[in-house]
């Protein structure tokens, strides 16, 4: 009988040990390096939710902009920040995408939300206001490139239920966003 106790007593303890786990996830190995390198990106926020999810965008990238249209219909304020991290990578119009983004960054919410839905920006960044917007291209192709394709959007958040980080590379499909923005 004191077998079967003291077996028990050490099952009820390792479960209630992995219930702590699981409430207070801690992120490890390579999801460790991508989620701790977005915090020190620059971005945009968008809502003011506990879940923090990112989106990796070019203002002049379609796909980016169709994630930006499908995170407005989705995403909910109270639940969900967003961070947009805007970035000028697109070949070919490099300089414009990194001129709107660095309006962008300056600009706000509102400029960010007016570029993306293809407007042009009014606001006019200084030299210094694009290193940002550099050092967010930079973190793309130094520290996602090495775990996803290259290109942009980029979408990012840690699984609800575990110490997982999901990385989508362009639009992640409707169940996914919607595990992530709700």
């Amino acid at each position: 009988m004191k077998a079967i106790s003291a077996t028990l007593a050490l099952l009820l303890s390792l479960c209630s040990q992995m219930v702590v786990a699981a409430d207070a996830p801690t992120l490890v190995g390579i999801d460790a390096e991508v989620w701790n390198g977005l915090s020190r990106t620059s971005w945009i926020t968008q809502g003011d939710g506990a879940r923090v999810v990112y989106a990796i965008v070019d203002a002049n990238c379609s796909y980016s902009r169709e994630l930006f249209k499908k995170v407005q219909g989705l995403a909910n304020p109270d639940l969900v920040q967003v961070r947009w991290v805007p970035v000028g990578v697109l070949a070919g119009v490099a300089e414009d995408s990194r001129y709107k983004a660095a309006a962008a960054m300056k600009g706000g919410f509102k400029t960010f939300s007016f570029v993306m839905r293809g407007g042009a920006p009014v606001v006019k960044p200084s030299q210094a206001e694009y290193a940002p917007v550099d050092s967010n291209a930079d973190f793309l192709f130094h520290e996602i490139i090495k775990y996803s394709s290259k290109g942009v959007p980029k979408f990012i958040y840690v699984k609800e239920a575990g110490n997982e980080v999901r990385l989508f590379s362009g639009v992640p499909g409707q169940a996914e966003l919607v595990k992530a923005l709700r």
